[in-house]
C-alpha cells in the first residue's frame, strides 16, 4: 500500500477559487480524487459545479492552469501555472490517499512481473512520509 499526498490547485494566472459556485476540474464519475473533492467541499458548505471532465491527468493539470476550475491532485504533480490553495484559502486537503494493488496468489509470472513493476514505479514517485 502506498500513500499519496493531495493538494488543491487553482490557476496562477486566472484563479477561480473565489467563485460561487466553485468550478471543478475532475475525473469522470468514480474517477480518482473525485469523491474526496466533493466530500471536502460539501463538508465545508461550499457550493460547486463541474466545469471540466477528463480521464487524462495531463488534461486536468492543463485545465486547472488555464483557469477552467479548481482540482484536488497529488502534490507532486504541481504545474508551473498552478496556485496551491491552503486551509487559509478555505481548502483543506485530505492528508493522503492510499493506493493498493491486489492479485490472487499464486499468480502467473506475468501478473507477478506487472505487480513488481507497478510497485517499483509507485515507490519511485512516492513522496516521503509526512509531506
Amino acid at each position: 500500500m502506498l500513500a499519496r499526498a493531495l493538494a488543491w490547485f487553482d490557476s496562477l494566472r486566472t484563479p477561480v477559487h473565489c467563485r460561487d459556485p466553485l468550478p471543478l476540474v475532475m475525473f469522470p464519475v468514480d474517477g480518482l480524487y473525485r469523491d474526496e473533492m466533493v466530500h471536502a467541499l460539501e463538508s465545508a458548505g461550499r457550493r460547486w459545479r463541474v466545469s471540466y471532465i477528463s480521464a487524462s491527468l495531463a488534461s486536468l493539470r492543463s485545465a486547472v492552469a488555464d483557469g477552467l476550475g479548481v482540482s484536488l491532485l497529488p502534490r507532486r504533480l504541481a504545474h508551473e501555472g498552478h496556485l496551491r490553495l491552503e486551509a487559509g484559502d478555505g481548502f483543506i486537503a485530505p492528508a493522503s490517499i492510499e493506493l493498493a494493488l491486489h492479485y490472487q496468489s499464486p499468480a502467473p509470472a506475468r501478473v507477478q512481473d506487472l505487480a513488481d513493476r507497478l510497485r517499483r514505479l509507485c515507490a519511485a514517485t512516492a513522496l516521503p512520509a509526512g509531506t
